[in-house]
Protein backbone atom coordinates (compact mmCIF):
# COMPACT_ATOMS: atom_id res chain seq x y z
CA UNK A 1 0.00 0.00 0.00
CA UNK A 2 1.43 3.35 -1.01
CA UNK A 3 0.23 6.53 0.70
CA UNK A 4 1.28 9.93 -0.55
CA UNK A 5 3.38 11.62 2.15
CA UNK A 6 1.40 14.86 1.78
CA UNK A 7 -1.87 13.04 2.44
CA UNK A 8 -0.37 11.30 5.46
CA UNK A 9 0.82 14.62 6.90
CA UNK A 10 -2.61 16.17 6.39
CA UNK A 11 -4.31 13.15 7.98
CA UNK A 12 -2.06 13.34 11.02
CA UNK A 13 -2.55 17.11 11.29
CA UNK A 14 -6.34 16.81 11.26
CA UNK A 15 -6.33 13.94 13.75
CA UNK A 16 -4.12 15.84 16.18
CA UNK A 17 -5.73 19.26 16.04
CA UNK A 18 -6.85 20.15 12.57
CA UNK A 19 -9.73 22.34 11.61
CA UNK A 20 -12.61 19.96 12.30
CA UNK A 21 -11.09 17.32 14.52
CA UNK A 22 -14.33 17.10 16.53
CA UNK A 23 -16.89 17.07 13.71
CA UNK A 24 -17.60 13.35 14.12
CA UNK A 25 -18.04 13.74 17.88
CA UNK A 26 -20.49 16.63 17.49
CA UNK A 27 -22.33 14.91 14.62
CA UNK A 28 -22.83 11.77 16.67
CA UNK A 29 -23.87 13.80 19.72
CA UNK A 30 -26.51 15.48 17.53
CA UNK A 31 -27.75 12.02 16.49
CA UNK A 32 -26.95 12.54 12.82
CA UNK A 33 -25.52 10.10 10.31
CA UNK A 34 -23.01 11.35 7.79
CA UNK A 35 -25.76 11.21 5.15
CA UNK A 36 -28.17 13.26 7.26
CA UNK A 37 -25.52 15.89 7.99
CA UNK A 38 -24.53 16.01 4.33
CA UNK A 39 -28.13 16.57 3.29
CA UNK A 40 -28.54 19.41 5.79
CA UNK A 41 -25.46 21.27 4.58
CA UNK A 42 -25.70 20.50 0.86
CA UNK A 43 -22.75 18.18 0.27
CA UNK A 44 -22.34 14.45 -0.28
CA UNK A 45 -21.92 11.83 2.44
CA UNK A 46 -18.49 11.10 0.99
CA UNK A 47 -17.46 14.71 1.45
CA UNK A 48 -18.48 14.58 5.14
CA UNK A 49 -16.50 11.37 5.50
CA UNK A 50 -13.45 13.01 3.94
CA UNK A 51 -13.75 16.00 6.28
CA UNK A 52 -13.94 13.70 9.31
CA UNK A 53 -10.93 11.74 8.07
CA UNK A 54 -9.00 14.92 7.39
CA UNK A 55 -8.71 14.30 3.67
CA UNK A 56 -10.70 17.40 2.69
CA UNK A 57 -10.81 20.83 4.29
CA UNK A 58 -14.15 22.67 4.23
CA UNK A 59 -14.62 26.31 3.35
CA UNK A 60 -15.52 28.80 6.07
CA UNK A 61 -19.05 28.94 4.65
CA UNK A 62 -19.37 25.16 5.01
CA UNK A 63 -17.87 25.24 8.51
CA UNK A 64 -20.63 27.68 9.51
CA UNK A 65 -23.30 25.38 8.03
CA UNK A 66 -21.79 22.35 9.77
CA UNK A 67 -21.71 24.12 13.12
CA UNK A 68 -25.35 25.13 12.75
CA UNK A 69 -26.36 21.60 11.71
CA UNK A 70 -24.72 19.97 14.75
CA UNK A 71 -25.89 22.81 17.02
CA UNK A 72 -22.52 24.12 18.21
CA UNK A 73 -20.70 27.39 17.68
CA UNK A 74 -18.09 27.70 14.97
CA UNK A 75 -15.44 28.20 17.65
CA UNK A 76 -16.43 24.92 19.36
CA UNK A 77 -16.26 23.08 16.05
CA UNK A 78 -12.81 24.35 15.10
CA UNK A 79 -11.22 24.44 18.57
CA UNK A 80 -9.83 21.06 19.63
CA UNK A 81 -9.24 22.39 23.16
CA UNK A 82 -12.87 23.29 23.95
CA UNK A 83 -13.26 20.49 26.50
CA UNK A 84 -9.98 21.32 28.19
CA UNK A 85 -10.91 24.99 28.49
CA UNK A 86 -14.36 24.18 29.86
CA UNK A 87 -12.97 21.82 32.48
CA UNK A 88 -10.12 24.15 33.41
CA UNK A 89 -7.39 21.73 32.38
Amino acid sequence: MCIDLGILIVLLWFQTGGVLVKLKEFRERAGLSQSELASRVGVTQGFISHIELGIREPTLKLIRKLAEAVEVSVSELVDDNTKDKASGE
